[in-house]
């Protein structure tokens, strides 16, 4: 299945709009956020209507797939990099955030003291910089979404040369990632997916489902056990 990345800015009325260009026979699902831009990705609209009995629609299972299996491979990375002793951040607020806190071990995620390795997952020049900021000299940023901007300012001695800090990519994740995430990681990842319209407004810790303008969606999940 093809999906591709894309830019989510917000309309005149405040809420994250469809980015030009979504075809009626796709769908958007955008980082929730409370930032004006946001990052997403397109996915191919056919299945959203569920089949027999309860159960999400093939879009929206497919997509949460992808997102619960990213953040099992960042999660996986990070502590990885930080080492046996190191502790692991994350740096952003939407619903891959929250999965990748909930993927990482918690007794690796920083409470204290720099962290040996960061993951970011806004895509915003502000994050990318807040996760080199924050990491231990000689850690590992690593960044769980493309960039939003193609350049992101940063002090090349005193952010980069001077503590020695890594920036690693880690490749977006299908829906057919093997291993397969975590049931609870794709459950939790439906409950935090709200559709828009009508909620548009890109609360943190969710995600939205965006349709072309126009076009109605489906009803929202019901919340995870124990969410």
């Amino acid at each position: 299945m093809t999906t591709r990345w894309t830019a989510v800015g917000r309309g005149p009325d405040g809420g994250f709009t469809a980015p030009a260009g979504l075809r009626p026979d796709e769908l958007c699902f955008a980082e929730g956020t409370t930032a004006a831009t946001t990052w997403g990705r397109v996915h191919p609209a056919s299945g959203t209507v569920p089949g027999p009995g309860p159960g999400p629609g093939i879009a929206d299972l497919t997509a949460a797939r992808a997102w619960a299996a990213t953040a099992r491979d960042v999660a996986t990375r990070a502590f990885t990099a930080a080492g046996p002793d190191g502790t692991v951040a994350v740096v952003g607020e939407g619903a891959l955030a929250v999965l990748v806190r909930l993927a990482v071990p918690p007794d690796r995620l920083a409470a204290e003291g720099p962290p040996a390795a960061v993951a970011e997952t806004s895509g915003t020049p502000a994050g990318i910089t807040a996760a080199v900021r924050a990491v231990r000299p000689g850690g590992t940023v690593l960044l769980a979404v493309r960039p939003l901007d193609p350049v992101t300012p940063l002090c090349g001695h005193h952010d980069l040369h001077r503590p020695a800090v890594r920036i690693v990519p880690v490749r977006w994740a299908g829906d057919s990632a093997r291993p397969a995430p975590p049931e609870e990681l794709v459950t939790r990842a439906l409950a935090l997916l709200v559709p828009a319209p009508p909620d548009r407004t890109g609360t943190a810790g969710q995600w939205l489902r965006l349709t072309p303008a126009g076009e109605p969606g489906p009803a929202p999940h019901p919340p995870a056990p124990g969410a």
